[in-house]
């Protein structure tokens, strides 16, 4: 080999090996950033696995909590029914006579009477028209008849000029607990503070008349002011409910 012939091999040797070098350190750097590229997708989904661990907590601490019991029994209603056919029902009960009332109780023609059955019902419709009253109407009359005849039946009537206009309907078939079972006053009188008066009045003569407890239940469809005044003059809410308001 002369001399020219090892110049030129020497000289692609040198070329050869330094594109093999550089595409080597090409490569290096190519896995490299691969590499990176894993290590932050890593970081990513550990981030987002902590997330997920911390909105499990906070649901975990929601189902465990009962002041979500209603949330619960919402969704498990919704699986076998239609839950906007619902409405809430709040369970209350009064332990004592309420406080004596206000200077409006001094206008008030209070009496505990009996009502024929048609009187009752035009009453009846009269104030819980509005708000859906329904379950007396549904009654047989006979059977409604009976009741308001017997002794498990104690009206206080409220009256005005001698028109009936307002009244509380106590149930005593289990006394000395004792159920509220209607109470309302005609809305051309309400908002004067006589509805509040009768309820107050009525209450206490149901006290002196025997009853330990009183008890109620009041829904979504009842006057938006109802729950409000029933705790106002001192019952207390023990339980709310959900359910079908052909049932109440």
């Amino acid at each position: 080999m002369d001399v020219f012939t090892m110049v030129v091999a020497l000289v692609f040797i040198t070329t050869v090996g330094g594109m093999v070098n550089r595409w080597l350190k090409q490569n290096e750097q190519r896995s490299g950033q691969r590499l990176s590229g894993i290590t932050t997708s890593a970081d990513a989904q550990q981030r987002e696995i902590e997330a997920l661990r911390a909105r499990v907590a906070t649901l975990e601490a929601i189902v465990t909590d009962p002041k979500f019991e209603l949330r619960r029994k919402i969704e498990s209603l919704r699986e076998t029914a239609d839950v906007r056919a619902l409405i809430q029902v709040h369970y209350l009960r009064l332990r004592t006579a309420p406080l004596p009332g206000d200077s409006a109780m001094a206008e008030m023609d209070v009496q505990r009477e009996r009502l024929a059955l048609d009187d009752y019902l035009d009453l009846y419709r009269a104030i819980g028209g509005p708000w859906r009253w329904d379950q007396r109407v549904r009654m047989p009359p006979a059977q409604l008849a009976a009741y308001l005849d017997g002794d498990a039946c104690a009206i206080q009537l409220l009256r005005r000029a001698g028109r009936a206009i307002g009244f509380c309907e106590f149930d005593l078939t289990e006394r000395p607990i004792v159920q509220l079972m209607n109470f309302g006053l005609l809305a051309e009188f309400q908002g004067r503070g006589w509805g509040r008066a009768l309820l107050q009045c009525s209450l206490a003569r149901a006290f002196a008349d025997g009853a330990r407890e009183v008890w109620l239940h009041t829904d979504g469809w009842d006057h938006p002011a109802a729950l409000a005044l029933y705790l106002q003059v001192g019952f207390v809410v023990e339980r709310t409910e959900l359910k079908d308001p052909t049932d109440l």
